[in-house]
């Protein structure tokens, strides 16, 4: 999108104020002085007047809301240039003191058009001052020629003089837009980021060919991207290739060389907030070669976690000043390396982290319960020629056994699918008919009976919450079975403030260990249940086992987090 900065109200406004400004002060000057060439009653104190006045007409005009058409600036440029003419004509000519409203025609022409502004403005004051002098040359014998070559001179200087200082306003917004308009959203691949760098620092700092090099914590290779032919290519290539990648004493600096491979060639470098020079060969020698560096622009990459540098190479317009401008490309570029790769590594932990909880939710139900199988069937296989019937049985509640397995699976499987937001919210799993089902099953698997107390202002738990209360009890009851053989089993499950609290009771022979418990000191003991403190760690909660020969008693306290109580 296009559009003007500074706005051309406020330009106008400037000018149209300025412009008041000199009119009056002139109409002052000629009233307090008596030998003003311009005196009361004559044609330029006339025509000077008739211009304060237009001028301060101009003033009320740009003050309200105007769309200033294309040929406004335009006309309003050409007036001023033919008005200070005119008075210089019909004072003192060669040395009228209106002189001076050339200049300032000069800087209405580089706030308007920036530096072609002020050239062409002065190139016509120029041609408006050598006519009128031309003209006082030969009706006046006495014509002041050095003040006349002063004068040109003066306009000149001025005219290439601020032509060159506006020449950086646009130069400089543009580089400033650029810097606004890199993304802030993170793409999701790696090699986008990438690409989305040598891009962009080819945008604000243009090359024929630009070259990034980085390496992640950990790693023994050097990621190569650079971007040449309009095409970006990336490679992974041994660190030892290319270390150093520049000479010490400017790795942490931004620097600039018209020649690398010469060994005495001339460096610019950005250091302590001044520029600088020496004369090296700033760059590895292989890195050198391997790109057919000559011409190079540097600066290093200096992240939290990623180092390297980002090179411009070849290009035939460097300003010393481009140090500060890559400077800044390079920090924006190491940020987005840094955000990357930590991404990356959230997305392995996540990764990871999920599949630790597969397991042990797999370890919870599914092992758990084929282990049981598989002793109901070793049972079955033994009575099956003394009475078939209750090898029948056996047989049967294995299959029963298997197909509640078989929907734990499901369940899980679903767990694992991503839902919509609006489905998370509004799941409410029935965490007391799943309790009964599994205490059912044990009792039917196990020679041991288990009771179960949950009251029922629980059930309106978030459903993620009531699944990490099952896969507890199915987990404490089914070691409590298994590995206790205990012949009775309590569950308890109450509100206790904000939490809930999980007890589960039996008659075991208890844990490896004696005594009391809690999880800082079952975290030291190895003997200790690891499942269930894993998943009690992973939900912030509090586990105390007090264990002995008669049994043990376990108690579960969890935060309720988001869950909702009516």
């Amino acid at each position: 999108m296009q559009f003007d900065y500074p706005p051309r109200a406020r330009i106008e406004w400037v000018i149209a104020g300025a412009r008041v400004v000199l009119a009056v002060g002139g109409l002052f000057a000629i009233w307090i002085d008596p030998t003003t060439p311009v005196k009361p009653g004559t044609l330029g104190y006339a025509l000077l007047t008739i211009y304060a006045i237009y001028t301060v007409g101009l003033v009320a005009l740009v003050k309200s809301p105007v769309e200033f058409a294309w040929g406004w600036g335009f006309a309003g440029h050409a007036f001023d240039l033919v008005a200070f003419s005119l008075f210089m004509f019909l004072t003192e000519g060669a040395t009228s003191p209106f002189f001076i409203y050339f200049v300032f025609s000069v800087i209405c022409g580089a706030l308007r058009w920036d530096s072609r502004g002020a050239l062409l403005t002065a190139a016509a004051a120029l041609a408006l001052w050598v006519g009128l002098s031309s003209f006082e040359f030969l009706r006046n014998p006495e014509f002041e020629f050095d003040r006349f070559i002063i004068r040109t001179v003066q306009l000149m200087v001025v005219g290439v003089l601020i032509a060159y200082l506006s020449s950086y306003h646009p130069r400089n917004l543009r580089e400033v837009l650029r810097f606004a308009s890199w993304p802030h959203g993170m793409p999701q691949d790696e090699r986008d980021v990438v690409t989305e760098i040598v891009e962009r620092a080819h945008s604000i700092l243009p090359a024929p060919r630009i070259l990034l090099i980085w390496q992640e914590p950990e790693d023994e290779f050097l990621n190569v991207a650079w971007r040449g032919d309009g095409t970006i290519e990336w490679l992974r290539e041994p660190t030892i290739s290319y270390t150093p990648l520049v000479i010490p004493s400017l790795d942490r600096v931004t620097f600039q060389a018209r020649n690398v491979t010469d060994l005495r060639g001339h460096v610019d470098f950005w250091s302590g907030g001044r520029f600088r020079q020496m004369n090296r060969a700033p760059i590895n020698q292989a890195l050198t070669t391997r790109f057919s560096m000559r011409i190079v622009q540097s600066s290093r990459l200096d992240g939290d976690v990623v180092q390297g540098r980002l090179f411009w190479l070849d290009r035939r317009r460097m300003r010393v000043d481009d140090l500060v401008v890559s400077d800044l490309v390079a920090r924006l570029s190491a940020s987005r390396l840094d955000c990357a790769y930590v991404l990356t590594q959230f997305r392995e932990a996540a990764a990871l982290d999920e599949r630790v909880r597969v397991a042990r939710d797999l370890h919870d139900s599914l092992l758990q319960t084929l282990t049981g199988a598989g002793l109901q069937l070793a049972v079955a296989r033994r009575v099956f020629r003394s009475d078939p019937r209750a090898a029948g049985r056996g047989l049967d509640e294995v299959q029963k056994q298997l197909e509640q397995t078989e929907m734990d699976i499901r369940s899980l499987i679903r767990r694992l699918r991503p839902l919509p937001r609006e489905a998370k919210v509004l799941s409410r799993l029935r965490l007391d008919e799943r309790l009964e089902a599994f205490r059912q099953r044990v009792e039917r698997q196990w020679p041991v009976a288990v009771t179960l107390e949950m009251p029922a202002y629980l059930q309106p738990m978030s459903g993620e919450l009531n699944e990490q209360v099952y896969l507890i009890v199915q987990e404490a009851v089914l070691n409590a079975a298994r590995h206790a053989h205990a012949s009775t089993i309590q569950v308890i499950l109450e509100l206790d403030g904000h939490r809930v609290s999980v007890q589960v009771l039996d008659d075991g022979k208890g844990f490896p260990f004696v005594g009391s418990y809690d999880l800082a000191a079952l975290n030291t003991l190895e003997s200790a249940p690891l499942t269930l403190r894993e998943r009690v760690i992973e939900l912030g909660g509090e586990l105390h086992i007090l264990s002995g020969a008669s049994g043990a008693h376990l108690r579960i306290t969890l935060p309720l987090g988001h869950a909702s109580f009516s």
